[in-house]
């Protein structure tokens, strides 16, 4: 005998049955509707209606990752305030053309942990001013850029935590706009230093560091107090040099770095830049720059020697 629980199985498995005979004379004596035969135009539509309702449903599920986001960086400590920055040099003084070493530390003096984005960190920022209190400009370095868009893990500093950052300052990456008129390059020009190096020109400058921080959910500049440097123009043979490499940028840019920008491609310029840069450092071997000038063409050297191997062994056809 069957148990309730086998006698209710059997019973669906019945109707399951009766559902699929389209004609079942038993089907029309339980009052059963026929089950309509679907076309390929319905199958069609059906297919439509659901894509639609996926699309929607992605969409309120996206909204709402997005409001979660959004309401745990509302529910972290992320006062700016909570944040001081502080910037130095190892001395007051240098002379044009000479590279600048900076120190930044980025500490959390409150009670509780502070959160910054991770790519702040990356892209600690140096304004530079002729006036204590006005008038500061954005350095761009090598591969800097300020606009921070989209969602990036946060770094948490704990208590009392402190984060040290090293810059370096000479070569400026001045903004690209010869391909603009003058309505479309004013917002790109705005702020910046609009010369191939930070410091062109003898005098006090002062000196600020900044990161992009989190308050009330919204990302918001932290700056340092301000520092003073002297920059001084250079005499005798080290004014000789700077008169010639003031010119030319991508000096600058192989003295901070010890290699080329990536704008200079072609083989015959990077040899020309060569050339000249050794040309100076033979009819001025007693300059301050020259020794300078020697050991970044040397490390530029070696990185080509670098390139060139890995080109070649990419470049090689497989044995099969």
């Amino acid at each position: 005998m069957l148990t309730p629980y086998e006698m209710n199985y059997v019973n669906y498995v019945n109707l399951r049955s009766l559902e699929l005979m389209e004609d079942s004379p038993t089907r029309v004596c339980l009052g059963l509707e026929r089950r309509p035969i679907l076309n390929q135009a319905n199958i069609e539509d059906k297919r439509k209606d659901m894509k639609q309702k996926r699309t929607i449903l992605t969409t309120l599920i996206g909204v709402c990752i997005v409001c979660i986001i959004a309401f745990s960086y509302g529910q972290k400590s992320t006062a700016s305030e909570n944040i001081v920055l502080r910037i130095s040099t190892p001395k007051g003084y240098y002379k044009l053309g000479e590279l600048i070493p900076v120190s930044v530390k980025i500490t959390n003096e409150s009670s509780d942990a502070v959160y910054i984005p991770s790519n702040s960190l990356d892209e600690v920022g140096i304004k530079i001013a002729t006036n204590e209190n006005t008038g500061y400009k954005y350095y761009v370095g090598q591969g800097q850029n300020y606009v921070l868009d989209g969602i990036y893990p946060d770094i948490k500093i704990n208590p009392t935590e402190t984060i040290s950052k090293q810059k370096t300052i000479l070569w400026n990456h001045k903004p690209e706009v010869s391909h603009l008129n003058a309505d479309a390059a004013k917002p790109l020009l705005k702020g910046k230093i609009l010369n191939d190096y930070a410091f062109s020109k003898q005098g006090i400058y002062f000196l600020k560091a900044f990161i992009m921080s989190l308050k009330d959910g919204r990302r918001v500049e932290v700056e340092s107090e301000p520092i003073q440097v002297k920059i001084d123009e250079p005499i005798g043979e080290d004014l000789a040099v700077w008169n010639d490499i003031k010119v030319n940028g991508n000096i600058g840019y192989l003295i901070q770095y010890g290699d080329l920008p990536m704008s200079i491609r072609k083989t015959e310029e990077r040899v020309n830049l060569q050339n000249e840069v050794q040309r100076i450092i033979e009819n001025h071997q007693n300059s301050f720059y020259s020794e300078v000038l020697r050991q970044s063409l040397a490390t530029f050297r070696a990185n080509e020697e670098k390139r060139k191997a890995l080109k070649e062994k990419y470049s090689q056809k497989p044995n099969y």
